[in-house]
């Protein structure tokens, strides 16, 4: 692997998820000139076997098509995880939305501000807690996925659909594009900053994760995911307290238990209750 012609080359046999395969893109990323591509040139298969007398050639490079269905797969897998882990960590914080925090400043126990009773944000406020912003979330789960498979140096201009349909914005890297998704919550008045920067934050922990387990090949020794039962339980809670507003995020008590389980020990406790009674008698 060295510089060649403005370039950082890996040549050899890649499936694209060992984390030793992992390590040898980022070498080639960290030898290639300022301004010039990492570049992996990968087989399928083995070069032994396509050397063998008794081989039969197949298509020597791994379809567009699959790398694409996964690519796709992972991603909207990313921003699934995202947005379920991002609505239990709303609930977990309970923290006031803007608007709510604007109209009653007077409230809040800090002398540099007053209220707003008349304000309103551009976009009407979900009536669901702030922080963190999903809509942030998922803008940072998708860019990891997408910046580990092509890497974050990639250009890109897209089109805007329905309800503003024609609207064209360019980026230099999917992480700008992270970054620019989570700001328009903050413009739109319906987050704090914060929400929206632990929010990315969450969702690239999140995007990597999957990146590194999920759609893994089943024969891979590696796979984490055979000791692993639980995806995602390693970023389910990495926030820390919001900043701005008043002291007013609250953490659920660990041992508050669920509805279900509430109900189950009352039934426990009036089955217990008619035993004793039927012993007594």
């Amino acid at each position: 692997m060295s510089p060649s012609a403005g370039s950082a080359v890996a040549v050899g046999v890649f499936d694209g998820v060992h984390l030793g395969h992992a390590a040898i893109f980022e070498r080639a990323r960290a030898l290639r000139p300022e301004g010039g591509r990492a570049i992996v040139l990968s087989f399928d298969p083995h070069p032994d076997l396509v050397l063998s007398k008794n081989f039969h050639p197949v298509a020597p490079l791994t379809p567009l098509a699959e790398k694409r269905a996964r690519l796709l797969a992972l991603v909207n897998m990313a921003m699934a995880d995202g947005f379920v882990a991002g609505m239990e960590t709303k609930y977990d914080f309970n923290f006031w939305r803007p608007v709510t925090a604007i109209r009653a400043g007077d409230t809040d126990g800090n002398d540099e501000t007053i209220a707003d009773p008349n304000w309103i944000s551009l976009l009407n406020s979900p009536a669901i807690p702030d922080y963190p912003s999903t809509h942030s979330i998922l803008g940072g789960a998708a860019s990891e996925v997408l910046l580990r498979f092509f890497d974050d140096d990639v250009a890109f201009t897209t089109t805007s659909g329905v309800p503003f349909a024609g609207i064209t914005r360019s980026f230099d890297s999917f992480s700008d594009a992270a970054r620019e998704n989570g700001n328009s919550r903050i413009y739109a008045g319906i987050h704090f900053r914060s929400a929206v920067e632990k929010g990315i934050k969450q969702g690239n922990r999140i995007g990597r994760f999957v990146f590194n387990h999920s759609l893994r090949p089943v024969d891979d020794d590696e796979n984490p995911d055979r000791k692993s039962r639980e995806r995602g339980l390693a970023v389910r809670r990495l926030h820390d307290r919001p900043a701005g507003g008043i002291d007013g995020c609250r953490r659920r008590a660990p041992s508050r238990p669920t509805h279900a389980e509430a109900l189950n020990r009352r039934h426990r406790a009036g089955d217990e209750d008619r035993a004793r009674r039927v012993a007594r008698d």
